[in-house]
C-alpha cells in the first residue's frame, strides 16, 4: 500500500509532499507511519526518508513505463501472474489436505536401488565417533574408559559430551563429510586421500583433546550409503507424489466438469 498511495484526486485541498510527473504524495497518504513515542528529530528523519524513497520508486516506474517495448502486454502479464498465484494457493491447499507424507523404508530402499547412478559421492564420507573436548574438561579418566568401548557406553558418552564437548558425534549410523572432520580435527590422517577405516586415536593440541574413531569410509566417486542420502530420497519421493496427486486431481476435476457441461470442448 505504501508504494501505491500516490493520490490522483484532483479535488483534494492538501498540499503535496512530493510530486513525480503526474503522481503526488499527500500528508493523508503517510498517516500512521510514525508511531507513538518517537521524538521530533527521529520522526522527521523517518518521514523524509519515506518521501524520498517514494519519489525514487515512482520515478523508476515512470521511466520504465516510458520505455516499455511496444510488444509487451503488461495487462496480460499481470493477469497471468494473478492466475498463477490463485492456482498455486489452491494446489498448496490440496497438497496439505491430501498428500500422504509417510514414506516407508521399503519405498526409500526401492528408489535408492533403482537410481544408484544418481548417488555417486562428490566427496569422501566417514562413519565413526568423534569428540573435540577442551583440555580443562573434568572426569577425562572416566571418559577414556567409556571410549574404549563406545558402543556399550554410547549413552554415557553422549551425556558427557552434551555438557563438556566443543563438538561431538557418537551416533553409530551417521555419515559425515571428511572435509568437515579435517577442519575440526586437524591431523593429517583425516585428509581426503589418507583416511581409512579402523583409525582409532587420541591426540592433544594446546586447547583441545581429540578422540577419533573411524569405522567406515566411502570414498569420492563411490555410491553414497543409503543413510547418507535418505533425506534427499524422501524429498524426491514426496515431490513425485505431489505432482502425481495434482495431475490426478486435475484429471478428475476435468472429467467431472465435462460431465456437468461446465466444460465444453468444440470439435474443429
Amino acid at each position: 500500500m505504501l508504494w501505491s498511495c500516490s493520490s490522483e484526486n484532483e479535488n483534494t485541498t492538501e498540499k503535496p509532499l512530493a510530486t513525480v510527473f503526474d503522481k503526488s504524495l499527500y500528508p493523508s497518504d503517510i498517516e500512521g507511519i510514525v508511531g507513538p513515542g518517537i521524538n521530533a528529530k527521529d520522526s522527521s528523519m523517518l518521514v523524509n526518508s519515506f518521501i524520498e524513497n517514494w519519489a525514487k520508486e515512482q520515478l523508476i516506474i515512470a521511466i520504465a513505463e516510458q520505455n516499455i517495448p511496444d510488444d509487451l502486454d503488461v495487462d496480460r502479464l499481470v493477469e497471468d501472474y494473478r492466475l498463477s498465484l490463485i492456482r498455486h494457493s489452491y494446489e498448496q491447499k490440496l497438497v496439505e489436505q491430501r498428500l500422504d507424507s509417510m514414506v516407508t523404508d521399503t519405498e526409500i530402499r526401492r528408489y535408492y536401488e533403482s537410481a544408484l547412478d544418481q548417488y555417486q559421492l562428490d566427496k569422501t564420507v566417514v562413519q565413526g565417533k568423534f569428540i573435540k573436548l577442551p583440555k580443562e574438561a573434568p572426569e577425562q579418566d572416566t571418559l577414556k574408559l567409556w571410549w574404549k568401548n563406545p558402543v556399550e557406553n554410547k549413552q554415557n558418552l553422549a551425556e558427557y559430551c552434551r555438557i563438556y564437548a566443543d563438538k561431538f558425534l557418537v551416533e553409530d549410523s551417521i555419515w559425515i563429510d571428511v572435509d568437515y572432520l579435517a577442519a575440526e580435527f586437524p591431523i593429517s590422517s583425516l585428509k581426503e586421500g589418507s583416511i581409512s577405516g579402523g583409525l582409532n586415536t587420541t591426540i592433544s593440541s594446546d586447547e583441545f583433546v581429540y578422540y577419533i574413531k573411524v569405522d567406515k569410509v566411502v570414498r569420492q566417486g563411490q555410491i553414497a550409503p543409503l543413510s547418507y542420502v535418505k533425506n534427499k530420497i524422501i524429498k524426491v519421493i514426496l515431490r513425485k507424489r505431489k505432482f502425481e496427486l495434482l495431475d490426478n486431481m486435475t484429471d478428475e476435476l476435468y472429467k467431472r466438469e465435462l460431465d456437468k457441461k461446465n466444460v465444453v470442448i468444440s470439435n474443429y
